[in-house]
């Protein structure tokens, strides 16, 4: 284990700098292959708000640039080692990592320069002052901004209390200044590899990577761990509880974090005792004294100045509100007794994740104890299976103990699902779904019971995993991360992050048509061109039609869901998520209507091929892994 100086060391700090820069340089990107299209003194907005426009003005005064960046002599393949062949293999570098290697490296070089350039005193200084702060453990963590972001599935809820203004549920995102950023991200960095062996196998979220680790732990693992459990038990019965907390990092209590974290420390400093942690656990207790959700997020709610401020993604006003556990904490026999508790940590916060693992790990242990118990957890979303209903009941009232331990608040655990359904006709013979619709709604189903319920419960079970049977309790689906798994282990993509995906679709498109509508500049093979190649790389990624049957899908949709296997719900998903792009595409074509000649406008650059297969979500997401995985 290295020393934390090591950690913020002047190439680490760089490294960070670079990595934002680059970020930042992808959303400008977006916003230039726009004004590609249109005349942008007239239609464009500012991309960025007050926040990003500070943080751009930072880096331009402590990074070079972009004109002076290296242009030879920059590696564009790298050479890694196949973790389950043990054989070296070369890969190209994706776009990103290349750029930021080349700003690396451009830095370093006129760091070792005899004539500097403006920037390399300002980043000096910059680099100093961070190091200095941390040494002599005078860094004070400024107070996060409180960034509103609309929750998704709760866009159409309202607070009775602010009826009339339409407020819908929020929630509080914090943004810390660079260089807080900085310093956080790198201290995040030392403390998870410092105690990521403390952690149970079982908890999957915000782990250290490992060179030796055959498969990294994430969402996908998850997934994969549960569809292995099931086939082991194909034969015995199955049940499953859901688990979800309240809030979760609105209501950390600190004083339990602290508990929890020096817990950690005193295992650190036994396997590692010559490492000074004096540095790294002032700056953790500096990160937790900045932020309590009542002090820096509660008195929002009544702050009209303040939304009045705030914007949506579409700089369309928003005016919300941030809800919060009133009811729990006012029953809870604790802060009945310690009203005063600081609670809460920043959403968005580089050490919240790892502060999940710390408070969460608790909770892990406690259900270790039960044997033949199979248990997940990602950040706070936990799934418990056992073969035994009896067992899987004590594994849940193990963890709603811990969770009150803890001083959280889980949501209440459903079991019964099986409703009858009032919009029931016998119209059709049983078993058909008949479809009466109005605004796009169902209002009518075959089907003698609803279970509406089970998908909009957040903490559910014991249920049995089998085919749907109000007799039994028994379900078919199971809902983790994103996906839907049955127990047959099929995989398939949970609703709400299809029509997330979908969405995505018409906006791209739907900002295009805005963008052009009065301004066009471009001719219409290459305003069609740059919607296909926008669409196909948030979908499928950087591939190219020499690659596209073995290049991997990365910072993409396909690469969101690797555990999707194919079979025909996951088909038909698929298939119409490829069918509402071409759709989107045909609605660009009909808005751009027939080509007029315009002597301003740039000449064709040439015809479009419509590459369907090689770029579709079907056969990237699907086919291709089902192909790899026969081979």
């Amino acid at each position: 284990m290295k020393e934390f100086k090591e950690y913020y060391s002047d190439d680490q700090i760089i490294k960070y700098l670079c990595k934002i820069r680059i970020k930042y340089a992808n959303k400008r990107n977006k916003k230039y292959l726009l004004d590609k299209l249109a005349k942008p003194e007239k239609t464009s907005k500012p991309l960025d708000n007050q926040y990003d426009i500070d943080i751009l003005n930072q880096l331009n005064h402590l990074l070079p640039k972009r004109r002076l960046w290296l242009k030879n002599g920059q590696r564009t393949y790298k050479q890694v080692i196949n973790k389950q062949t043990l054989s070296k293999e070369v890969t190209k570098l994706d776009t990103d990592t290349k750029n930021k290697e080349i700003l690396f490296n451009t830095i370093k070089k006129y760091l070792r320069s005899e004539n500097p350039i403006a920037f390399v005193p300002n980043l000096k200084k910059f680099i100093q002052d961070i190091q200095n702060s941390i040494e002599n453990e005078t860094y004070k963590i400024e107070k996060p901004d409180i960034i509103p972001e609309i929750k998704e599935a709760n866009k159409s809820k309202r607070n009775l209390s602010l009826k009339s203004f339409n407020a819908v549920e929020c929630r509080p995102i914090s943004r810390f200044v660079l260089k807080d950023r900085i310093v956080l991200s790198l201290t995040n960095k030392f403390f998870t590899e410092l105690f990521d062996d403390f952690f149970e196998e079982s908890a999957l979220a915000f782990r250290a990577i490992k060179d030796d680790e055959p498969v990294r732990k994430n969402h996908h693992l998850a997934v994969n761990k549960i569809i292995e459990f099931k086939r082991k038990n194909y034969q015995s019965d199955v049940y499953v509880a859901e688990c979800d907390m309240k809030k979760f990092y609105d209501t950390v209590n600190h004083k339990k974090c602290i508990e929890a974290f020096y817990n950690l420390i005193a295992k650190a400093q036994i396997n590692s005792p010559e490492i000074d942690l004096s540095k790294a656990i002032y700056l953790f207790q500096e990160y937790l004294s900045c932020y309590t959700f009542k002090k820096n997020v509660m008195i929002l709610n009544g702050d009209k100045e303040y939304w009045a401020r705030q914007k949506d993604t579409k700089q369309k006003p928003i005016i919300g509100f941030y809800p919060w556990v009133d009811k729990e904490i006012y029953h809870s026999i604790y802060y009945q007794s310690s009203p005063n508790d600081n609670i809460g940590v920043p959403q968005g916060g580089a050490l919240s994740g790892l502060i999940a693992n710390i408070l969460l790990d608790y909770s892990d242990k406690m259900l270790q104890l039960i044997e033949g118990l199979f248990y997940v957890r990602y950040c706070d979303d936990m799934i418990l299976m056992h073969k035994d209903e009896d067992e899987c009941r004590k594994a849940i009232e193990i963890f709603r103990n811990s969770i009150s331990d803890l001083h959280l608040f889980n949501h209440p655990f459903k079991n019964d699902f099986f409703f009858i359904n009032k919009n029931r006709t016998d119209k059709k013979s049983k078993g058909e779904r008949i479809f009466m619709t109005k605004k796009s709604m169902t209002l009518s189903r075959s089907f003698e019971y609803s279970i509406g319920t089970f998908w909009s419960s957040k903490s559910k079970g014991p249920y049995k995993w089998d085919k749907i049977s109000k007799e039994n309790n028994s379900l078919p689906w199971i809902g983790f991360v994103g996906y839907e798994i049955n127990h047959n282990c099929e995989t398939r993509i949970r609703k709400r992050s299809l029509k997330k995906e979908l969405e995505k679709q018409k906006q791209i498109v739907a900002s295009i048509i805005k963008r052009i509508k009065k301004n066009k500049r471009a001719r219409n093979n290459s305003i069609y061109r740059s919607a296909m190649e926008k669409l196909n790389g948030m979908s499928v990624g950087r591939i190219k039609l020499y690659n596209f049957t073995y290049c991997e899908n990365k910072i993409c949709w396909a690469d969101g869901f690797q555990s999707l296997n194919l079979n025909k719900y996951s088909k038909k998903q698929l298939r119409i998520l490829d069918r509402n792009k071409y759709k989107q595409l045909n609605i660009l074509t009909h808005y751009l209507g027939e080509e007029k000649i315009d002597s301003k406008v740039p000449a064709d650059d040439g015809e479009i091929l419509k590459m369907q297969k090689p770029f579709s979500y079907y056969y990237q997401a699907g086919e291709k892994k089902l192909k790899k995985n026969e081979a």
